[in-house]
């Protein structure tokens, strides 16, 4: 589907000048926030918030008045949906500001009606955040949990699919989610909901009095969705000392579970697995913080690297480089100098698709040039796999370029599914591609799952 804007007349983007503070201005009802986008052809930003979970209250609390955020949402038009009384009666709303209670819950009823999918339990995944057209229908959504970096990304790239010829500068700690959902939004069905404080306690109380994790699944399932220390603290035991590091099949799988599903924190329950004396569980663990992608974890992922003596672990460990450091000078160095080298051609396959989040540096920049133009088959496939990845629009032309000079058939279907994620496709069409090209032995639930 298209975005380009239907009117005649495209009115400009707010001056983030004119913004005389970082918060964002919430509309009061959801029929109001469509019609002014309409009216005025911008972007509908729809955050869904609910209390009592750790990830949904630091966005509440934190994320959401963030300057950048703030000034970015002076550009679209914005609503949260609610379903809690957060007791301020008719006065703006304690969590949210600007608007009443009242008028969160009805906004988060009608977006019920409209965009968003419950599950049978009628509960919709929170948090979560939609951007739409003025017509309603969906540009892109993030299930779950979201860093200010990745909303930023969000942001600019929905404005610019609706307005193609908008100058609004991508910021530059912004980067794509890992759950990104191009033109549609999770179900309900599908989501495992974290526990509330209260719950938290009640499960481990369970876990802690019987037989660990296997005295509850659904409990253990669920706390590792859970956005909290406790939680993490938990899984790090019984992934190391506990039943489940006696099992080695149960243990893989559930890695797997936290590196598709499990907030960033987790990367804590990981490293210690960096140091697993099995390789499977070592690339397990790899993939695992590849997915979470938290810049704190790149001390372990550095350290697991250095002492790290097989191959497939190795391009594991560097994949998680590239995209818990996207961003960090200090590993896009690190990332040039595998990519520059011919003796591990496993991890200089990995270090091409990590440079993509690097492709606004001029270093990186020319040594994805060079292997686009001169590499092996499977090197010209890793840069178009990696500036997908990243969903590096402003390297479409680079891509264009290389498809017109290609001669090599499957290279060539490589680059136009790349170019296809970068004109809006999700990244499961290049999940056969990241299997073949990067010898992925352990799937990616995060980036390539069925939604």
């Amino acid at each position: 589907m298209s975005f380009a804007c239907q009117s005649a007349r495209v009115l400009a983007l707010v001056s983030f000048a004119a913004i005389a503070h970082a918060d964002i201005t919430w509309e009061v009802t959801f029929e109001a926030a469509m019609a002014r986008a309409a009216a005025e052809n911008r972007v509908v930003f729809l955050a869904v918030n609910m209390d009592g979970e750790r990830a949904n209250d630091v966005l509440a609390e934190d994320t959401y008045g963030e300057k950048s955020i703030g000034l970015l949402a002076g550009s679209t038009v914005n609503i949260v949906a609610s379903q809690f009384d957060h007791g301020s009666g008719r006065k703006p709303c304690s969590r949210f500001g600007s608007i009443t209670c009242e008028q969160h819950r009805r906004v988060e009823a009608d977006a019920r009606k409209t965009v968003l999918k419950a599950g049978a339990d009628g509960r919709v995944v929170a948090p979560q955040h939609l951007f739409l057209t003025p017509k309603g229908d969906v540009i892109l959504s993030v299930p779950y949990a979201i860093g200010r970096g990745e909303l930023e990304w969000c942001f600019v790239t929905a404005i610019r699919k609706l307005v193609p010829e908008s100058t609004i500068a991508m910021p530059s700690g912004a980067r794509a989610p890992g759950r990104l959902i191009m033109e549609g939004v999770v179900s309900g069905e599908a989501a495992i909901r974290p526990l509330d404080e209260a719950e938290l306690e009640a499960v481990l109380r369970e876990l802690k009095r019987g037989f660990g994790a296997l005295s509850s699944q659904t409990g253990f399932h669920r706390l590792l969705v859970t956005d909290d220390p406790d939680a993490v603290k938990y899984a790090r035991t019984e992934l190391t000392t506990g039943y489940y590091a006696q099992m080695a099949e149960t243990l893989k799988l559930t890695v797997r579970r936290i590196g598709s599903s499990s907030p960033p924190a987790f990367w804590e329950a990981m490293a210690p697995l960096l140091e697993s004396k099995s390789e499977d569980v070592r690339s397990e663990a790899a993939v695992a913080l590849e997915q979470l992608a938290a810049k704190d974890s790149l001390r372990a992922i550095k350290g697991a690297l250095a002492r790290e003596k097989s191959a497939f672990v190795r391009k594991n460990l560097v994949r998680a480089l590239g995209t818990a450091g996207a961003g960090n000078a200090g590993v896009r160095k690190r990332l040039l100098k595998i990519a520059r080298s011919p003796k591990e051609p496993l991890a200089r396959t990995s270090a091409l698709i990590g440079l993509g989040a690097h492709a606004g540096d001029r270093s990186a920049l020319e040594v994805l040039e060079a292997a686009l133009e001169s590499g092996s088959a499977e090197e010209r496939q890793a840069v178009a796999l990696g500036l997908a990845f990243a969903r590096r629009v402003e390297r479409r032309e680079m891509l264009v370029a290389a498809a017109g000079r290609e001669q090599d058939a499957e290279v060539k279907a490589v680059l136009a599914r790349a170019l296809s994620v970068l004109d809006g496709k999700n990244l499961d069409v290049l999940a056969a591609d990241f299997r073949d090209v990067a010898h992925d032995r352990i799937p990616r639930g995060r980036f390539f799952g069925v939604r």
